[in-house]
């Protein structure tokens, strides 16, 4: 027997179907009132699915790409076997379906081992290839059953496509699902893994979306002619921000996303969420955000807090977004954040911030803003600095103050012509009254200037840049104006081998290395007269005119021999020396160690009148054999070749040690001697 099937169309609500044509053959019976076929043949049909809605101005391509092909797609079952029997009927694809749409993409419709339909259930496997706007999808309808106007049964979904502001979504859930009434509830057991490679909405769009969305109780999935909903809480979901250099990680909270008639809302509420910077070099520590977003009508809100992972408050945030003219912002503000030594710290909320050291005591509060729009992103910031005291690596420092304003947040940067002020460090020698003029770009700062007091004279940077990133190197040029010297030398470690009063300016180009502070050809010189004093013992060895080198330092095993008097007069000259000129010049030396070459004319001047009383016989033999004084107002024209180790010196006073455990001042064997040549190595 032969039998046509035709219908000019079929209305299911949102699935519509035209031109239906099915030609089966087979045998056909009756017998007792009951009767009995087994039909074979072809079916075909066009149709379209309009449960997203008619395409919209306000679709992405993507989404508005996947309403058309959903939209007119033409169906054809090679084989369709009708069988009927004792009052029941059977539906089954002895070879599978295809499905194509008008828009060039194509699925496969097949039963494996299963029935498309016998004893009101059966099951289906469903395949997408991506194209042509449609999502690339595998739905396994593992079974269903129908009673009455009700169908269930239980899925297994893996989807890939893009839909409203969703470009390259993925999810895969699996679970039981229910229709009735023209609804799809979809309910799973297990929380669904979602994806996206982009968030579309503008300039600010969000990538890399990943994470769980888990049942609560309601339908996790909605699909109804109205439209569709997705709802369930929130779990590991991460994110990136670029136009905020920033990234979302470890996200949880509830999740309401729902779309009617081609309009898109949103009720999201983040019950917390870590957020870590992904410039370089990094601006801020990772912290913690809590609060709600909402999207209605394309404008989208959202109220956030900000606390730091301990869950000491930061800072508060809030996002508008006007979904039509693609333009919105986020602001955020500190307020007064308030550091003390038992709490908050500044090197806790930035790596910038590590070189005021702890504790830290003081306030600061930042306002700062991100907006987009027409495809461009602008952001600003304002740092404002009540006051901060903290430990540095120059020492303690007293009122930091000073306000900056930032001409990007992202990169981070700000105009030329900040100012910050220090009132004191208080560091080898007390330094007042410093002032630093900069700017900044994402990889450094730009010191225009800086200047502070020290000895009752001016210590001076030329301009230079200070890179951020960690371990970076850097150089400059230390000028120094008349300052005195002589408080830097009373808190050094060999102040009670030294006494120096000098006034000195000069310069001192020094950088800073993997190996530590290095300067190279350094010069200080004294503007004024002054003095110096260096005991005995803290020199090595002497040559005087007319004498041999003499130990100062003799050990047990070879005591030193007799001092000349020519000698000794080299270490009365230095231990009480009045001069009119010193030269000094710097440079680093191997391992650490700083060479200082002086060059110094001025005369013996002890605290008493000192002159020589020579026997006759003296006189006669010419034959001196006691240490004689030497006798005030001697001139005196001295080098002094001499090092110490700056590298232990910086050590121990950054390990708050003040200077102890130093390596001696002196080399090994140093020479103090009148020729000015300095001696060969």
């Amino acid at each position: 027997m032969s039998v046509v099937v035709r219908a000019k169309s079929i209305d299911q609500g949102a699935l519509q179907l035209s031109d239906v044509t099915s030609d089966l053959t087979g045998p056909v019976s009756w017998s007792a009132g009951d009767a009995s076929l087994n039909l074979i043949g072809g079916m075909s049909a066009r149709g379209g699915w309009t449960g997203l809605g008619a395409v919209a101005p306000t679709d992405t391509t993507e989404g508005a790409a996947l309403k058309r092909a959903l939209g007119a797609f033409q169906a054809q079952a090679p084989k369709l076997q009708v069988q009927y029997a004792k009052g029941e009927l059977a539906l089954s694809l002895p070879s599978p379906a295809k499905l194509t749409t008008t828009s060039g993409g194509s699925g496969r419709f097949e039963t494996g081992q299963n029935v498309l339909f016998a004893k009101g259930g059966g099951g289906f496997h469903l395949t997408l290839d991506g194209l042509g706007g449609l999502p690339k999808a595998d739905l396994d309808v593992e079974r269903y059953q129908i009673h009455g106007a009700t169908v269930a049964g239980l899925i297994r979904l893996k989807a890939l496509g893009s839909l409203g502001p969703v470009v390259g979504g993925g999810l895969e859930l699996s679970g039981p699902f229910r229709i009735a009434g023209g609804v799809l509830d979809i309910r799973p057991k297990a929380c669904a893994d979602i994806s996206a490679q982009r968030l579309e909405l503008g300039v600010n769009d969000v990538e890399q979306v990943a994470g769980k969305l888990c049942p609560d109780g309601a339908p996790l999935f909605r699909l109804s002619g109205a439209g569709w909903r997705a709802h369930g809480q929130v779990q590991g979901f991460s994110a990136t921000i670029p136009v905020l250099q920033a990234a979302v990680s470890q996200a949880s909270g509830s999740l309401d996303l729902v779309s009617a008639r081609g309009d898109i809302s949103l009720t999201g509420d983040l019950k917390s969420a870590r957020l870590s910077d992904l410039a370089t070099p990094p601006r801020f520590n990772p912290v913690k955000a809590q609060g709600s977003a909402r999207l209605r009508d394309q404008n989208w809100s959202g109220a956030f807090s900000v606390t730091d992972l301990a869950g000491r408050r930061l800072a508060t945030a809030d996002l508008v977004h006007d979904g039509r003219k693609g333009a919105g912002g986020v602001t955020f503000r500190t307020g007064l954040l308030k550091f003390a030594p038992d709490g908050l710290q500044p090197g806790e909320l930035s790596p910038l911030a590590t070189v005021l050291g702890s504790p830290a005591t003081g306030a600061i509060r930042f306002d700062g803003r991100s907006d987009w729009a027409s495809g461009a992103s602008t952001s600003s910031g304002r740092l404002i600095v009540d006051r901060l005291d903290f430990k540095s690596p120059a020492g303690d420092v007293t009122n930091l103050r000073g306000e900056v304003l930032f001409s990007s947040l992202a990169p981070i940067r700000s105009a030329p012509g900040q100012t910050l002020r220090i009132e004191a460090i208080t560091g080898l020698a007390p330094i007042t009254d410093a002032v630093a003029i900069f700017g900044l770009d994402h990889e450094a700062a730009q010191i225009a200037s800086a200047e502070a007091v020290l000895g009752g004279g001016m210590l001076r940077l030329q301009p230079f840049e200070f890179p951020f990133a960690h371990g970076a190197l850097w150089h400059g040029v230390m000028v120094a104006e008349g300052v005195q010297v002589s408080g830097l030398v009373e808190a050094s470690s060999f102040a009670d081998q030294v006494d120096l009063s000098a006034r000195v300016s000069g310069q001192i180009p020094f950088a800073m290395t993997a190996d530590g502070v290095r300067i190279a050809k350094g010069e200080l010189h004294a503007v004024t007269p002054g003095r110096l004093s260096i005991k005995r013992t803290a020199l090595s060895s002497v040559t005087g005119v007319g004498g041999t080198p003499v130990s100062a330092k003799p050990t047990a095993a070879q005591p030193a021999p007799d001092e000349s008097p020519y000698s000794d007069f080299v270490y009365q000259a230095m231990e009480h020396l009045s001069f009119t000129e010193l030269r000094a010049e710097v440079d680093s030396l191997a391992k650490g160690r700083l060479g200082v070459l002086f060059h110094i004319k001025g005369e013996h001047k002890p605290p008493t009148q000192q002159q020589i009383n020579l026997s006759w016989r003296e006189v006669l033999t010419r034959k001196i054999e006691r240490v004689l004084p030497l006798p005030s107002g001697t001139k005196v024209d001295l080098t002094l070749d001499t090092s110490l180790n700056l590298d232990q010196l910086l050590a121990d006073f950054a390990d708050y040690q003040g200077l102890r455990g130093s390596h001696p001042v002196q080399p090994p064997s140093p020479t103090v001697t009148p020729d000015p040549r300095r001696h060969p190595k």
